[in-house]
């Protein structure tokens, strides 16, 4: 029984699929879309809670930043952690660089959930 679902956006099929086992493997359910507007579709489509959104912020139809900025109101509770090949654009955004190996993806993965369950915890 998967212990949450995380959504996965990224244009190129490889990475996609790679971030996905990675996250079944450790026992998550996911969701996956090839490019924002596709992971919108997806989204209102989805009536379970989602535990986070790994999203690429290069794509081709919509960006990650573009498709946080139209999620972030329909789950609002729901962090956003963005992958990227290239360096940060936007300070303060919770990022993971390309490429990234299965352990530093998990890894990541627990410490935005962890953070998320200490703000709900706090109010913060």
């Amino acid at each position: 029984m998967p212990t949450a679902t995380i959504l996965v956006i990224d244009d190129e099929d490889g990475v996609r699929a790679v971030i996905a086992r990675a996250l079944q493997s450790a026992g998550f359910a996911v969701l996956e879309a090839e490019h924002g507007e596709a992971a919108l579709s997806v989204v209102r489509g989805f009536s379970g809670a989602l535990a986070l959104a790994i999203v690429d912020m290069n794509m081709p139809v919509m960006t990650g930043s573009e498709f946080a900025r139209e999620f972030r109101p329909m789950r609002p509770s729901v962090p956003v952690l963005f992958i990227t090949g290239r360096e940060p654009v936007v300070p303060g955004t919770r990022l993971l660089l390309k490429p990234f190996g299965p352990d530093e993806l998990l890894e990541t993965v627990a410490q935005v959930l962890a953070d998320g369950q200490h703000a709900e915890r706090t109010g913060a």
